[in-house]
């Protein structure tokens, strides 16, 4: 499915992508609001919710996730633990569950289905997965650059 619900179609392509493509269309590239400073941790996090942040900055390159991006990160990291949580109980009470109108389907499994639907929008939001990863570009170093032409 491409875009998302609210867009009527295909993700855009960023201002970087379009430039690179050569301008299909010959309209003018809008430039792009460029996001800065670091992600920061909700104060209120458990300790294994710190563990997940911590875990999940360092697992992407130095400067990927901005300041504009915390509140998707904790979200993130919230429906993750969340998830782990109504599988836990899954496990320890099974799919099928004693309730007052007899055998019924466990609960938990309604709350695993919506943690699942969004933790897979947040990882292509946040470029977690590996199809989200090969729409990432990691900006070139500029000082590499120089260096490459001076030993040309």
């Amino acid at each position: 499915m491409a875009g998302n619900m609210n867009s009527g179609g295909r993700n855009r392509k960023s201002a970087k992508i379009k430039v690179i493509e050569g301008g299909r269309g010959h309209r003018r590239i809008e430039p792009e609001i460029e996001a800065t400073g670091a992600p920061k941790m909700p104060d209120y996090f458990s300790r294994d919710q710190q563990s997940l942040w911590n875990d999940l900055i360092a697992s992407m390159p130095v400067g990927t996730f901005k300041a504009a991006d915390s509140a998707l990160l904790e979200m993130f990291v919230i429906v993750s633990l969340r998830l782990r949580e109504a599988e836990m109980i899954v496990a320890d009470s099974g799919l099928l569950i004693a309730g007052a109108q007899g055998i019924t389907r466990n609960p938990a499994l309604m709350i695993i289905t919506a943690a699942e639907k969004q933790i897979v929008s947040l990882s292509d939001r946040l470029g977690l997965s590996p199809a989200a990863r090969t729409r990432l570009h990691v900006g070139k170093d500029e000082d590499a650059d120089e260096m490459a032409w001076l030993m040309n």
